[in-house]
């Protein structure tokens, strides 16, 4: 028993031993596809792990924004970022926000109901798919877009949020 263990140990150290010095040759015969490959990894590992979370939309970046609007008085504000982050704001409120993590980016979605709702209806309509998702019936459910750390629609309204229309 303990000789078989040792011998598959022996074949697998051997296996890893191998890859690793073709990995080297490889990279010492062409640096250039080698650093391309490591930039490309590491752009990617970079841009997964600074994917926002649900809670960095709902609990800093809205939270923020409203705290914002609400310094300046209503005639100084924009009155259409204003309405856009008091929207999203009450969407949250009445938990009516669903995120959804596609690994590069995040999604922040509107349900068409309240989590509260019970009602027999609601539940099997969301269930069913009677119509195919078009890409205009998803703008209007997208609140937001999440990548690189940064929630990137709220970011864009509140560019102008001190310029009255």
């Amino acid at each position: 028993m303990g000789s078989a263990v040792r011998e598959k140990i022996t074949v697998l150290y051997g296996d890893y031993k191998t890859a690793t010095l073709d990995t080297i040759k490889a990279i010492r015969t062409r640096p250039h596809v080698a650093a391309g490959w490591a930039g490309l990894f590491g752009s990617l590992g970079y841009i997964v792990a600074t994917n926002p979370a649900p809670q960095s939309y709902e609990r800093a970046a809205l939270v923020a924004s409203g705290n914002e609007l609400y310094l300046l008085s209503p005639a100084a504000r924009n009155a259409r970022t204003f309405a856009t982050v008091q929207s999203a704001r009450e969407l949250a409120q009445q938990h009516q926000l669903y995120h959804l993590d596609l690994v590069l980016f995040s999604l922040i979605l509107r349900k068409d109901t309240s989590a509260d709702c019970k009602s027999y209806r609601h539940k099997i309509g969301q269930l069913e798919f009677s119509h195919p998702l078009s890409l205009s019936a998803l703008n209007t459910k997208v609140v937001d877009v999440g990548a690189v750390g940064r929630w990137w629609r709220l970011e864009r309204t509140m560019v102008d949020f001190d310029v009255e229309n």
